[in-house]
C-alpha cells in the first residue's frame, strides 16, 4: 500500500495509537494532524517524539557543534525542536501534553561517526565530509573514557487522545 503520513490509505477509525519518531517535522503539520484523527479510533492517542542533544553536557555539547556545520542543518534541527508543539494546540485533541526524560548513547568512535553520519544533512562530498569527520574524531579523542563516549540526550514525547 502507498501512503504519506497526510494521506496514508487506511481505514477510518483503525488504529489505537499512532506515531512519529524523529520525522514528524518533515510532514505537512495540519495535514497529517487531520490524517491522525480519521484514522484514530476514539480514544486513540498520538504520540510525536525526539531525541534532542543536551547542550548542557559538554561532549554532546562539542558534538553538537560539529553537527551544525553540516549543509542544511539549521534548516532541520530548527524546525524539528519546535515540530510537536502543534499537537498541543490543535483543536482535534485532547488532553494534550509534553513530557520528557533523559536518554543516553555510549558509542565508540566507529559508532560516533556513524551516527553523525546518519543525520540526513551530514556532508556527502567527500572533502567536506572527511573534514566533518576529522572535526568529529577531535570531539572523540577530548571525550572518550575507556574507548566510548555518551552522548546525552532530551526525549520529548507529545501526546495527543482523540476524543
Amino acid at each position: 500500500m502507498k501512503g504519506t503520513a497526510e494521506a496514508t490509505g487506511l481505514d477510518d477509525g483503525c488504529a489505537a495509537a499512532v506515531l512519529a519518531a524523529q520525522a514528524f517535522h518533515w510532514f505537512d503539520a495540519p495535514a497529517a494532524l487531520r490524517e491522525f484523527h480519521r484514522i484514530l479510533r476514539p480514544g486513540g492517542w498520538v504520540a510525536l517524539m525526539w531525541n534532542e542533544r543536551d547542550g548542557r553536557d559538554p561532549c554532546t555539547a562539542a558534538y553538537g557543534e560539529v553537527m551544525r556545520t553540516g549543509p542544511d542543518a539549521a534548516a532541520v534541527e530548527g524546525p524539528r525542536m519546535r515540530a510537536g508543539e502543534v499537537l498541543l494546540h490543535s483543536p482535534l485533541f485532547v488532553e494534550a501534553h509534553k513530557v520528557t526524560f533523559a536518554h543516553e548513547q555510549a558509542v565508540d568512535e566507529a559508532g560516533l561517526l556513524g551516527r553523525a553520519f546518519s543525520a540526513s544533512y551530514a556532508p556527502r562530498e567527500p572533502a567536506a565530509a572527511e573534514a566533518f569527520a576529522a572535526r568529529l574524531r577531535d570531539v572523540f579523542a577530548r571525550f572518550q573514557r575507556d574507548g566510548r563516549v555518551v552522548l546525552r540526550y532530551e526525549t520529548s514525547v507529545y501526546l495527543g487522545k482523540r476524543e
